[in-house]
C-alpha cells in the first residue's frame, strides 16, 4: 500500500469511533472515486466495508454529508470546504489534508497559451475557490495581473492585456464547453471524467 493510500485510510480510520463497520464515503469519481475503489481491500482488512457514493457536483457531497447519508467525502480543498461553511452556514470540518487536485489549462483551438488570440473566450469554474484558483493560474501564465484578495474572481483582474472574456460556469459544465470557448480551466476531475 503507498503512503498517500495510508493516509487517507488513517485519516477515514481515525473517525471509526464514530463510524459502524460500514463506512459511507461521497467522492468525485476521479481521481478520488477511483482512488477509494482500490482501497476497498485495505478497508475490508480493517474490518471495515467500504461503500462509495460518487458526485458530480462540488455541493451535494457536503449537503449528504449535512444530511447524515455520508461518514465522509474526499473531494475537496480546504479553502472550498470553509468557502461552503461559510455560505451555507456549516460547521463541517477537515480532518486531515491530503491532496488538492490541479486545475488545467484545456482547448479544443490552440495548442500553446502563446497562440491565444486578443478577445479570447476564457471559460472558468464560478464557484469562489475554484474560480480564484483558475484566474491565479492565468497570471502565472502572464496573461492577466491580479490584485492581492484572497479570493479572486474577474472583478479582481488589474491587468487584462489581451482583453480575455470569461465565462464562469459550473466546474461540471467545464469540459462541455470546449467547443463554445478558446480555453477552459478544468478541475482535473472533470477532466478526467471526460477524457481530457
Amino acid at each position: 500500500m503507498n503512503l498517500f493510500k495510508i493516509i487517507i485510510l488513517a485519516c477515514i480510520l481515525n473517525l471509526s469511533s464514530l463510524f459502524a463497520q460500514n463506512i459511507t464515503i461521497g467522492a468525485t469519481p476521479n481521481p478520488f472515486g477511483s482512488l477509494l475503489e482500490l482501497m476497498k481491500d485495505d478497508f475490508k482488512n480493517k474490518g471495515y466495508e467500504l461503500k462509495i457514493v460518487e458526485f458530480s457536483d462540488y455541493i451535494l457531497p457536503n449537503r449528504a454529508l449535512e444530511e447524515k447519508e455520508l461518514d465522509a467525502n474526499l473531494y475537496q480543498h480546504k479553502p472550498f470546504l470553509e468557502e461552503y461553511n461559510l455560505k451555507k452556514g456549516s460547521n463541517l470540518i477537515a480532518t486531515t489534508p491530503v491532496l488538492i487536485a490541479p486545475v488545467g489549462v484545456y482547448s479544443k483551438k490552440i495548442k500553446n497559451l502563446e497562440n491565444l488570440k486578443e478577445g479570447a473566450r476564457v471559460a472558468i469554474p464560478n464557484d469562489a475557490t475554484n474560480e480564484s484558483r483558475a484566474l491565479e493560474l492565468l497570471e502565472k501564465a502572464k496573461l492577466i495581473e491580479l490584485n492581492k484578495n484572497t479570493l479572486k474572481t474577474p472583478l479582481d483582474i488589474n491587468k487584462n492585456p489581451k482583453k480575455l472574456k470569461f465565462i464562469e460556469l459550473k466546474a461540471a459544465q467545464l469540459p462541455r464547453a470546449l467547443d463554445d470557448v478558446d480555453i477552459a480551466i478544468i478541475n482535473s476531475n472533470f477532466a478526467l471524467g471526460a477524457g481530457l
